[in-house]
């Protein structure tokens, strides 16, 4: 007989208890499983998908390579707090390997449209050293 504590009444036949001790033991293990699920380090590469539909990652393209993937999945929650600044874009660009320098309107002494932004550079990152990460900006 099984060990883990029964959930069913004192009345159950015989095929029930049985059928529950099955359906448990089958799921006892699984809870390390679902908390990996939740890093994006820890989860199976052919469903990285999954997590970033989660996390409403808006660009994804399933060609990116593994690392680049987690990173935009990491990300992801940052980017949508900071969303519609300069940081954001700028983070959301650096997730997919680009290095973008970003000015809002209003640091050209007013000679552009509110709202706007302008691109002044931008290269690509084949590889970045954990010491360059962004830090989230000060509220």
């Amino acid at each position: 007989m099984s060990d883990i504590q029964s959930l069913q009444p004192e009345r159950t036949g015989l095929l029930m208890r049985a059928l529950e001790i099955v359906l448990t033991e089958r799921k006892v293990g699984f809870g390390e499983i679902i908390r990996a699920l939740g890093d994006p380090d820890t989860y199976p590469e052919h469903l990285l998908h999954w997590p970033a539909w989660e996390r409403s990652v808006e660009v994804w393209d399933h060609s990116w390579p593994a690392d680049v993937k987690r990173a935009v999945i990491k990300r992801s929650i940052a980017v949508h707090r900071w969303k519609g600044t300069r940081w954001a874009v700028e983070e959301a660009l650096a997730a997919i390997g680009f290095e973008a320098e970003i000015r809002e309107w209003f640091e050209f002494g007013g000679t552009r449209v509110p709202g706007s932004l302008a691109h002044l550079r931008s290269h690509l990152i084949l590889a970045r050293s954990k010491s360059r990460q962004r830090t989230l900006p000060q509220r």
